[in-house]
């Protein structure tokens, strides 16, 4: 009886837990299915037809403004959340208030020319075959609300009552205290190089707007981990907010500009895996990067090329605590970059980067260049702690500005604390045809340029070199080379050094092996067969220390004359 006994036991035992195994294989793999549900609370429909799901209903106002609420809003691999709307409605706003992220690996669709936002605070997931095809702008955010300009919000919050919805225009978007994460999946860009150093393109999977309207994402942490963004001369917007307050929106020619005056803290925003976001076209569009901290690695790049006729718009970043753009694609094919660039008739916009701290590495840069008959714009530095340049890949890290033909270079201006330039980095302005090179402007408290590092203005060509101003307490150059040069027919630019401190000089320029290579130091040249006359060199300074095979020299080794040689230094 006991033996009996104990083998029942034991079958019931092995019972239970080969159930218990089943369930837990079958909670293992059975999905959790992709979906959109529409919430009661605004007389939204959803008809799902295999994973294609159809949103009718919604509630209308004035003619112009749709809005939908979902409890979920989840679009599967190969499925389609199509807004079946009427091809008037100017603008859809729909809001997720379940309080799970939305997961997008298919279509967003929406008819006619219809600004579509979408609204969930809990996060919204971009997978790498998501994708959209809107008539107009498109704006995801992690937002709590959207505020009108009637002092009505739409909440993204179900509540028993109908909302008060309106016939007004957006305003902002209104942050709560933690906000979701965006993030955007992908395989990367395919981006190159052509033999002039442009930037070649090509057509890759992503999120992509119609021609000249705006794409945002705002919302706590923003992640692109290969992901890809698109407006053709357009508008990219990219902001992270970590505390409450309002972003406001202001509708323009291309969709909408974001304004970040209200709020106090930022998130991170980062691009990894060769993300791109991309507003090239015939006019280059408007770039707009807002967080605390921004970082491009592993060969992403925010880029604007202007290919037509018409002038690129501006591309500004602004991170409140650093930017940090570190490396190249593991296939060494680009490097991690912010670049707009002329390659037509048209000129490039400003280029302006707001930071504390700004971290180039390995290879990256940051760059406005002229390729064609267009101007490139000027490109101006603003880190209020310090800029920290430092080694090469495929090209020297570094600032750039400069042309390569006919259209005229723009300006390179760095104002920071502290300013290092290292182990062959660089700023830089040149020319390499007719148009003529900006100008190189330094403005910082402590400047040390060491290890095979230059700072340089420089002509290849028919145009002139700029002229390059330090101004500084400290400027130490170790085995590293400043200067102002003409290798061709354009006359060389002015060098110009005020330490009110010290100048420190000492060593010369590594070779590639090493060893010793050109003269390091503070130079103003004309080079062997150049025709372009030399510039002046002028330096002010408490106290000038020069050593190790270092120089101080103005020469010509051309045709040209060289220019004057002017040293101040009261001690």
């Amino acid at each position: 009886m006991k033996d009996t006994y104990c083998k029942n036991c034991i079958s019931l035992q092995v019972l239970v837990g080969l159930l218990s195994c089943l369930g837990a294989i079958a909670n293992i793999t059975t999905p959790v299915l992709a979906q959109v549900i529409a919430d009661p609370s605004l007389g939204t429909a959803v008809n799902q037809n295999d994973s294609i799901y159809q949103i009718t209903g919604g509630t209308a106002v004035g003619g112009e403004n749709l809005f939908h609420s979902f409890s979920r809003f989840d679009v599967p691999n190969g499925g389609v959340a199509d807004f079946l709307n009427n091809p008037g409605i100017a603008n859809i706003f729909s809001r997720v208030t379940g309080g799970t992220p939305s997961d997008i690996q298919g279509l967003i669709r929406a008819n006619g020319s219809a600004n579509l936002f979408l609204m969930n605070p809990s996060g919204i997931i971009f997978g790498q075959n998501a994708s959209l095809d809107v008539g107009g702008s498109f704006v995801a955010t992690t937002a709590e609300a959207i505020n009108f300009a009637d002092s009505q919000q739409f909440q993204a919050i179900a509540s028993q009552a109908a909302p008060i919805l309106t016939i007004s225009v957006p305003l902002g978007l209104q942050f709560g205290a933690n906000p979701g994460k965006i993030q955007v999946q992908g395989s990367g860009h395919n981006l190159s190089y052509s033999e002039t150093d442009s930037t070649i393109r090509a057509d890759v999977l992503g999120l992509q707007v119609q021609p000249q309207k705006t794409l945002a994402l705002v919302g706590g942490d923003v992640i692109l981990e290969g992901g890809n963004l698109r407006a053709e001369s357009g508008r990219i917007e990219l902001g992270s907010v970590a505390s409450p307050g309002l972003v406001s929106l202001a509708q323009n020619d291309s969709g909408f500009a974001l304004g970040y005056s209200d709020v106090q803290n930022f998130g991170n925003i980062l691009l990894s895996q060769k993300a791109l976001a991309d507003v090239s076209g015939e006019s280059g569009g408007e770039i707009r990067v807002q967080s605390g901290q921004i970082s491009l690695r592993d060969g992403s790049a925010i880029l604007s090329i202007t290919q037509g006729s018409k002038l690129g718009g501006s591309f500004t970043i602004n991170a409140k605590d650093s930017v940090e753009v570190i490396g190249e694609s593991a296939d060494n094919r680009y490097a991690s970059s912010f670049s707009t660039e002329a390659q037509g008739n048209g000129s490039t916009g400003e280029m302006r980067i707001n930071t504390g701290k700004l971290i180039l590495t390995d290879g990256a840069y940051i760059q406005n260049y002229s390729f064609a008959e267009g101007n490139g714009g000027n490109l101006t530095v603003e880190a209020s702690d310090s800029v920290d340049i430092t080694g090469r890949g495929l090209y020297p890290s570094g600032l750039y500005t400069g042309t390569t033909s006919t259209g005229n270079a723009g300006n390179l201006t760095v104002s920071t604390g502290n300013l290092i330039v290292q182990n062959g980095a660089t700023l830089t302005t040149n020319t390499y045809g007719e148009g003529d090179a900006g100008n190189l402007t330094v403005s910082t408290g402590n400047l040390i340029v060491q290890n095979g590092a230059t700072l340089t203005t420089n002509t290849y060509g028919e145009g002139d070199a700029g002229n390059l101003t330090i101004e500084t307490e400290r400027f130490s150059v170790f085995n590293s080379l400043v200067s102002t040069s003409t290798f061709g027919e354009g006359n060389a630019g002015n060098l110009t050094v005020r330490a009110s401190d010290s100048i420190e000089l000492s060593g010369e320029l590594p070779d590639a092996r090493g060893g010793v290579g050109a003269p390091g130091g503070l130079l103003a040249q004309v080079d062997l067969d150049s025709e372009g006359r030399g510039g002046n060199l002028t330096i002010e300074t408490q106290r000038l220390s020069i050593s190790d095979g270092s120089k101080v020299q103005v020469a010509t080794f051309g045709q040209g004359d060289a220019g004057e040689l002017i040293i101040r230094a009261s001690e």
